[in-house]
């Protein structure tokens, strides 16, 4: 039963917002190139206005809806001889629903949408690495997302469950690139669409622990691809991969407070356009997974070995990633009962196939976020923001960003549990 469907005296409704101005440096807000080709970073000071809203609304049983929205609007005052540079702004808007089906089933959904200039992008954002494209430095890009999943408990030890989904960027605005052959590229409008479906069958095995079988299939599509290690950069036609992932896995409770999931699997996937080979690629992929659950505060660390993208214009290939968050009040003490953190942290390591080898893209980002209530609607609120790459072979050096700011935070709440910070979305892994 959904929350539409009842009276609206059954239903709980609880709003939260908060409204944030800073002020901050941002140490590498234009980057030039000199005439030795080395890049030249210049800093400016900027005025951050920042807003975001969530919406709960819950019913009896197991229904529940939330809506989220995120907002962010930098200006600049360059530091250096370079003029300043445009207004950048950040906007990421977010769903999830849970519905109860019948005594046995359930039904999840989600959906989120994210707008995003390269330079106002954060960790917290949750696409780090879809902004490390090195055909996106200096871009204002979009990212739309979807999900559906239905589980079914089959016997009391016993469920099965089916999602789908669907990934796709997009580049808003950006210059155009020249291309081998004289061609200029422009590439403003859809740069890959990536559909999913994974079916997976759980069985408990004793009280703590829960085993896994599960296949999933996905597939990567560009409506044109990129030799990124020619220079000037080989435009291709269509990029077209499909991929069937069979694994297993086990879910243990440690505690009754975390829980560790451990998978394993082996990804085929057609080859990218550029892999001289042009046989289906075989690759073992894993993870593992800790999950801390506390009252107050969550934690979460994910280690992984994939086989996926960064960009579907530039195919896909074996990516290593490490991603820690927490969220919450972890410090103990009447002093810093106000004090509220969120943090996050992400490392990867992808590969694609080339003409002549492989390319490696490289991306570490991780930032803080530190709201202290003076009242209980207004606190001193601050963040740090780091964000280094290594770009692929033939499209720079890479580059290095950090950002520090400090303000005041206004925060509304009918409810005391929903958070006066908050990441939006989980990180993207390929």
């Amino acid at each position: 039963m959904t929350p539409l469907a009842i009276p609206l005296f059954l239903l709980t409704t609880d709003v939260a917002g908060n409204v944030s101005v800073v002020e901050g440096i941002n140490d590498n807000a234009a980057e030039r190139i000199d005439a030795t080709g080395a890049r030249e970073r210049h800093a400016s000071l900027f005025t951050g206005l920042s807003a975001t809203g969530t919406l709960r609304v819950a019913a009896r049983d197991s229904d529940s809806h939330a809506l989220s929205a995120r907002t962010r609007l930098q200006t600049y005052n360059s530091l250096s001889s370079v003029p300043s540079r445009a207004p950048s702004g950040t906007a990421i808007f977010s769903y999830t629903g849970a519905f109860s089906t019948s005594k046995r089933g359930g039904l999840a959904l989600g959906a989120s949408a994210s707008f995003t200039s390269i330079a106002s992008a954060r960790a917290s954002d949750g696409n780090l690495l879809l902004t490390l494209d090195p055909l996106s430095n200096g871009t204002q890009v979009a990212f739309y997302s979807g999900s559906a999943s239905y589980s079914h408990a089959l016997s009391p030890r016993l469920g099965i469950s089916q999602s789908l989904g669907l990934l796709a960027t997009s580049t808003l605005t950006a210059a155009p690139i020249d291309a081998a052959n004289g061609v200029v590229l422009d590439r403003r409008g859809i740069d890959g669409i990536i559909p999913s479906s994974t079916t997976t069958l759980s069985r408990e095995l004793g009280p703590r622990n829960t085993g896994l079988l599960s296949v999933t299939y996905r597939m990567i599509y560009s409506p044109y691809s990129f030799d990124i290690r020619t220079v000037p950069a080989a435009l291709g036609p269509p990029q077209r991969i499909h991929q069937v992932i069979p694994g297993v896995g086990l879910s243990h409770a440690v505690t009754d407070t975390i829980t560790s999931t451990t998978t394993a699997g082996v990804s085929f996937a057609t080859p990218p356009l550029f892999d001289p080979e042009q046989s289906v690629d075989v690759f073992p992929v894993g993870s593992q997974q800790l999950v801390f659950a506390g009252r107050r505060f969550s934690a979460r660390a994910l280690a992984s070995v994939t086989y996926g993208t960064t960009s579907a214009r530039l195919g896909a290939g074996p990516a290593y990633s490490l991603v820690g968050s927490v969220s919450g009040a972890p410090v103990e003490g009447r002093a810093y009962r106000s004090l509220y953190m969120v943090a996050a942290i992400q490392a990867n390591h992808s590969t694609v196939r080339t003409a002549d080898g492989t390319a490696a893209l490289e991306g570490v980002g991780t930032g803080v976020e530190l709201r202290y209530g003076l009242t209980k609607w207004l606190g001193i609120y601050t963040g740090y923001d780091l964000r280094l790459t290594s770009q692929f072979g033939g499209a720079g050096d890479g580059s290095f960003r950090q950002i520090v700011f400090v303000g005041l935070s206004g925060y509304f709440s009918s409810d005391k549990t929903l958070p006066p910070i908050e990441t939006t979305q989980s990180p993207y892994a390929p």
